[in-house]
C-alpha cells in the first residue's frame, strides 16, 4: 500500500512540475513565454539591474504563412528561436512574445551595446540560410531600463514604439526609442 501511495505521489509531483513548466514555456519554440518575461522584468527592476529590452518582429510574416503555409511559418519561428539562442550572450534571455514577435532581455548592457547585438541578430537572420530558402528580415525596437522607463509595461510600450518606427522607416532595421 505504501509503495503504491509513494508512486502516486511521485507521479502527481511530476505531473504538477510538467504543468508548471508548460505554463512558462512556449511549446513551439521552447523559449520562455510572455508570463515569464513580465515576471523576470519585475525581478530585475526590483534588484535595480540595468537591462535593455529588445523586441523584434519578422517582417511580412503573413506573406510567408500565405505563400508557404502555416507549418512552414512555424519552422521559420523555430529557426529564429534557435538563431536567437545561438547569438545572444549567456546572461541574455530570449522569449516568444506572441505570434511572430520575440523579445530578448539584455542584462547589464547600455543601449549602445544592446543596439550592436540587435544588429548582429538582424543581420544573422537576414543572411543565414533558412527553411524557405528566401531572404527573411526582422524589424527590432529597443528600450532601456532604468534610463527610459521604470515599469515593465512602460518599457514594453517604448520598445514596441521603437519597433513600429523601424517598420515605418522601411523594415529590416533596429531602432532605439528616443
Amino acid at each position: 500500500m505504501a509503495t503504491a501511495l509513494d508512486t502516486f505521489i511521485k507521479q502527481t509531483e511530476q505531473y504538477t512540475n510538467n504543468l508548471a513548466r508548460e505554463a512558462l514555456i512556449d511549446p513551439l519554440t521552447g523559449l520562455l513565454n510572455r508570463r515569464n518575461l513580465e515576471k523576470l522584468m519585475k525581478q530585475w527592476m526590483f534588484e535595480s539591474e540595468e537591462f535593455t529590452l529588445l523586441i523584434m518582429d519578422i517582417d511580412r510574416f503573413k506573406i510567408i504563412n500565405d505563400t508557404y503555409g502555416h507549418n512552414t511559418g512555424d519552422i521559420i519561428l523555430i529557426h529564429l528561436a534557435a538563431l536567437l539562442q545561438n547569438t545572444v550572450r549567456k546572461d541574455d534571455i530570449c522569449f516568444r512574445f506572441g505570434g511572430e514577435e520575440f523579445v530578448v532581455l539584455i542584462k547589464g548592457t547600455p543601449l549602445s551595446e544592446a543596439y550592436a547585438l540587435s544588429e548582429k541578430i538582424r543581420i544573422a537572420f537576414e543572411t543565414n540560410e533558412n527553411p524557405i530558402g528566401k531572404t527573411c528580415t526582422l524589424s527590432l525596437g529597443l528600450a532601456h531600463y532604468p534610463s527610459q522607463a521604470e515599469e515593465p509595461t512602460e518599457l514594453l510600450k517604448l520598445a514596441d514604439q521603437a519597433l513600429y518606427e523601424a517598420k515605418r522607416r522601411g523594415r529590416n532595421q533596429s531602432c532605439v526609442f528616443e
